[in-house]
């Protein structure tokens, strides 16, 4: 690499190599806090699907993969700033340390890039994984993103790796010219730009996808809101992003070239979109676990939905407008029972929670005759002749004997 000019150099004040001008530990300890964090949460995310859900699925396999770019990047970070001087104003760095804090910078440079495409191609498989049943279009749109997030990680990871020739000419100092070809400071700002760019994208569309599975009442409003939560986390990594464009463009363009001391900062924010980003793409698939072994975080809830359903479950007949149609009898959908007249309404029990099925990031969707949990009853009370008499069932815990009284029902129910 090409030092800076030399009346830039004239310009810094004397070195101070004993007791230096630094950053603090501040980022260290938030590094190595979310560190610990994620490192469990991956755990019991990885637990969840291969022992609990058997849903173990390549959004997993490239969120391990993120998780050891990131766990690489945060040593790497750590390391810097520990024994090369990040955090520190350039001019009090000893010059020797220049060479190792420069290939550090390019292994970190590296490894964000790795690992923020491959938490983004875990959340698009992700929302593959939540939405592969709703339409083609929005399959269509999964799959192009992850092409582009993919072409992306790959043509920044090339030009990182080609941009002096041979690559040692990145870390030596010289005052001649070197065989550089790349601008690192235009690469590094079209790369961050492009990445907000699709941090966003990828916090959008399972925005977009949610609200839609609401609106077709396949999503009940506690999932919409937790699943919508988690997503927005991603607005997080979003301006953290952002913020380290910011600072990666102060560090390559800075009038008195202080790269050592700016570096931190960039290392700080860079951070920061990982961890956020590696917990919204996790906490999703955690929820099995916690309600097996953590019940109690989730039981105050589950009663809450329980008597919000069975205070549903006595409503008097809906309008026709209202009332549910054949064909909305697909996927998955919140359960709602109506009045039946033919046997005795039941008082609801509150004391157990009832077991609604939803749309689940943890397992393929089921088929859909295999999803029909409730079957639409038409009353008319003007014309009692032209209308039969449907007959109804009891919910058993055996699930072969219900889905038989289901398809008798159909049967008889629907001409």
């Amino acid at each position: 690499m090409k030092t800076p000019p030399l009346d830039i150099i004239a310009s810094w004040p004397v070195p101070n190599y004993v007791n230096p001008e630094t950053r603090g530990p501040a980022a260290a300890i938030v590094a190595i806090t979310l560190l610990i964090v994620i490192t469990f949460l991956v755990a019991i995310r990885v637990y969840t699907r291969k022992v609990i859900t058997k849903g173990f699925g390549w959004d997993d396999i490239l969120i391990l993969f993120a998780y050891v770019a990131t766990a690489a990047f945060t040593v790497i970070g750590l390391v810097a700033s520990a024994h090369y001087g990040w955090g520190t104003h350039v001019w009090d760095v000893r010059p020797r340390l220049f060479p190792g804090s420069l290939k550090l910078a390019l292994s970190s440079f590296v490894m964000f890039d790795l690992a923020t495409s491959f938490t983004k191609l875990s959340m698009l498989a992700l929302i593959y994984r939540l939405a592969c049943q709703t339409s083609k279009t929005v399959r269509y749109i999964v799959i192009v993103s992850m092409v582009l997030i993919s072409a992306n990680g790959t043509s920044f990871l090339l030009v990182s790796l080609l941009q002096c020739r041979p690559l040692y000419h990145y870390w030596r100092l010289s005052f001649e010219p070197v065989n550089c070809t790349v601008d690192e400071a235009t690469h590094l700002l079209a790369g961050g730009i492009i990445n907000t760019s699709t941090n966003l994208l990828v916090v959008i569309l399972p925005l977009a996808i949610v609200r839609r599975l609401r609106q077709e009442g396949k999503l009940c409003p506690r999932q919409v809101t937790i699943v919508s939560i988690l997503f927005a986390a991603g607005f997080v990594a979003s301006a953290a992003s952002a913020a380290r464009v910011y600072f990666t463009h102060l560090m390559t363009s800075s009038r008195d070239r202080d790269l050592s001391w700016h570096a931190w900062l960039t290392w700080l924010m860079s951070s920061i979109e990982l961890f956020v980003g590696i917990m919204a793409a996790s906490v999703p698939a955690t929820k099995p676990f916690f309600a097996r072994y953590l019940p109690q975080l989730i039981s105050t809830a589950s009663a809450s939905r329980a008597r919000s359903v069975g205070k549903a479950s006595i409503k008097p007949p809906r309008e026709e407008k209202d009332r549910p149609k054949r064909d909305s009898l697909s996927t998955i959908h919140e359960l709602e029972e109506e009045v039946v007249f033919n046997r005795p309404v039941r008082t609801p029990d509150f004391s157990e929670p009832q077991h609604l099925v939803f749309y689940d990031v943890n397992k393929p969707l089921p088929r859909i005759k295999e999803s029909v949990y409730s079957i639409p009853i038409d009353f008319d009370f003007e014309n009692t002749e032209r209308t039969q008499s449907r007959p109804s069932y009891e919910r058993t815990s055996s699930r072969g004997s219900d889905t038989a009284t289901r398809n008798l029902t159909e049967e008889r129910s629907f001409v």
